[in-house]
């Protein structure tokens, strides 16, 4: 264990060298520290004890709870969070909201849903690392519709037939509109939401958090990017729905970059099934094999046997023949 709590934030290698190790690949890893920054976010919401603990919780995150009556404005303040509520006028600072009200700047309500469940979501969106949706059940949802006003808003997740119950929008300032509250879903108690809020705050206030990868072909939600390696060269990569595909054949750190963001990437050797090759049982199963044959009695062919017998033929009939026996 090493402890690197005083290291900067940004990128960082461990190598490691031992006697006798025959496979190199997995001898550095990569990853990259978050900055450290204390964040200041604030809760706007009647009563949401559970969603304000999570927030609390929450390493560098110094919460205000605010009721919507008293929320004047969003100065001072990294990010926000609006349960069941939604200012009039889009907010200069990040914005989560849960289930907002018909505003302007949100895509505007369609129809109403009830008893869903996630059906499609971006893994490989920030927002999303780590997270799965396959338990979401959502009880009661406000679907929006994306219109043209809204052309820069992706949908994170969605119900059968499309409906999307998470939405984001990286046009300007950043937000997520959930179309259900956490009251109206499971998704609160799921054990992965504390890794989904701090996703959030990352992804908005700008320090998205780095995506970790394992060796091969990589798909990142970084549309028409650019991949540069740790020594400056560009990666080939290929245009695919909803970002990017690159191969990384080596461990190290990868930047993508597009016209509108930069993403980091650690790659490393994961693969147990490769790293732990001086693991390998196959000296110790040749050996038991030797053992095995040693302590066996030898085995005679049947070409042996046929040959053994043809001999025996052929000196009966030499025997006949100077003897002047016939057969």
């Amino acid at each position: 264990m090493i402890d690197i709590s005083d290291f900067d934030s940004g990128p960082v290698r461990a190598s490691i060298a031992l006697p006798g190790d025959g496979f190199a690949a997995d001898d550095v890893a990569y990853a990259i520290l978050p900055v450290h920054r204390v964040m200041h976010v604030a809760l706007v919401t009647n009563g949401n004890p559970f969603l304000e603990k999570a927030l609390q919780a929450l390493p560098r995150v110094q919460l205000t709870v605010i009721t919507p009556e008293r929320y004047v404005d969003d100065r001072g303040y990294d990010a926000l969070l609006f349960d069941r509520f939604a200012p009039r006028r889009r907010p200069l600072a990040p914005s989560v909201l849960f289930r907002p009200p018909r505003v302007d700047w949100l895509p505007p309500p369609k129809k109403e849903l009830a008893n869903i469940y996630a059906t499609k979501w971006n893994a490989t969106h920030a927002l999303l690392e780590n997270i799965s949706l396959l338990d979401l059940s959502v009880d009661h949802a406000t679907i929006a519709s994306l219109n043209g006003r809204n052309a820069a808003a992706v949908v994170l997740a969605s119900a059968p037939g499309g409906a999307p119950l998470i939405v984001a929008n990286e046009d300007g300032t950043r937000w997520i509109s959930f179309s259900f509250s956490l009251d109206e879903s499971n998704f609160a108690l799921q054990p992965r939401f504390p890794i989904f809020l701090s996703n959030a705050l990352n992804w908005m206030v700008g320090e998205r958090a780095f995506l970790s990868r394992g060796l091969g072909s990589i798909e990142i939600a970084v549309p028409e990017a650019r991949v540069i390696a740790g020594d400056g060269k560009e990666l080939p990569t290929q245009s695919i729905a909803g970002g990017s595909l690159f191969e990384a054949n080596a461990p190290g750190l990868f930047t993508a970059v597009s016209a509108h963001e930069r993403l980091r990437i650690a790659v490393n050797l994961t693969d147990r099934r490769i790293s732990e090759v001086n693991k390998s049982t196959l000296a110790q199963d040749m050996a038991a094999a030797r053992i095995a044959t040693s302590a066996q009695p030898p085995v005679i062919d049947a070409s042996f046997w046929l040959l053994f017998c043809a001999l025996l033929l052929l000196l009966f009939e030499w025997w006949t023949w100077n003897r002047s026996m016939t057969v």
